[in-house]
């Protein structure tokens, strides 16, 4: 709560980055709540992708984590479907995973999910 007053106080946003299957699907839900009740007024996802190369070292290595687990950008997309997270997701991917899924079947799956950007 006063990190919470504080950015109110300031008029700030505090946007954390997560990698989106980092740890598996089965725990993005609760890295998210986290970040939220916190007092983070946005999350940004990361989708993994297999050649990060505009990324640093550890981003590189929680994308890498999430493609052991074979993390794909649809599962992201059907898992945040029921996700219950009332603050604002926005996507951080390169095209090629999107382009990979197509970027209407993206549209479409995005649709359902809280992301916002």
């Amino acid at each position: 709560m006063i990190l919470q007053n504080a950015i109110e106080k300031a008029n700030l946003a505090v946007v954390p980055y997560i990698m989106a299957g980092d740890g598996g699907l089965d725990q993005l839900e609760n890295q998210m709540q986290l970040l939220s009740d916190a007092g983070a007024t946005a999350i940004e996802l990361g989708i993994p992708f297999s050649d990060p190369v505009a990324d640093g070292p550890v981003i590189q290595e929680a994308g890498a984590r999430a493609l052991a687990a074979k993390i794909s950008l649809e599962q992201i997309l059907e898992t945040l479907t029921t996700s219950k997270i009332e603050i604002p997701l926005v996507v951080m991917s390169y095209f090629n995973p999107i382009y990979h899924l197509g970027v209407e079947k993206f549209i479409e799956l995005a649709k359902k999910t809280p992301i916002k950007g």
